[in-house]
This record gives C-alpha cells, sequence and structure tokens, in this order.
C-alpha cells in the first residue's frame, strides 16, 4: 500500500484488474470476519492482506494505469457529477 494507488483510475475498460496477492503474511486471517479480522490487524500493527495490480494486457510507456472499480462506484459518480 502507498500513496501511488492513489493515481490508478477507473475505466470500464481497464489494463489491469485487482486480486488477492500470493505473498500474504497472515493467510488465516482469509478465515476471519469483522472484529475477529480488525483485533488481529491491530495486533500486529500492520497489514497482513495484500493486493495485487495484474495486468491485462501490454501497458505502453507513459500509459495510464486503470482498474474498474464497478458498477456501485461508477453510478455513484454519475451521480455525483
Amino acid at each position: 500500500y502507498g500513496v501511488l494507488v492513489n493515481l490508478i483510475n477507473h475505466s470500464p475498460t481497464p489494463n489491469t484488474r485487482l486480486q488477492w496477492s500470493r505473498s500474504q503474511r497472515h493467510k488465516e486471517w482469509f478465515d476471519l470476519k469483522g472484529d475477529d479480522l480488525i483485533c488481529a490487524m491491530e495486533e500486529t500493527k500492520h497489514s497482513g492482506l495484500s493486493m495485487d495490480f495484474v495486468a491485462l494486457r501490454d501497458i505502453e510507456k507513459g500509459e495510464e494505469i486503470t482498474v474498474d472499480y464497478g458498477p456501485a462506484w461508477a453510478n455513484a459518480w454519475e451521480q455525483h457529477v
């Protein structure tokens, strides 16, 4: 995680997708829900679940990185603007 993810924008025709990272610190966290997950994260003082951005096609130098945020986000954005 970091500030660079703020530069990845929505597109209905994205060039990347999100997937759970294969290198998780705490794979057992996948089985936790709600407050149990929050407690586990607070006890370790770091995030243990990570996502990877995976290219769906070759991305050209200087091309914007995009991901599809989904229909709920797209509808909310349309109502906002």
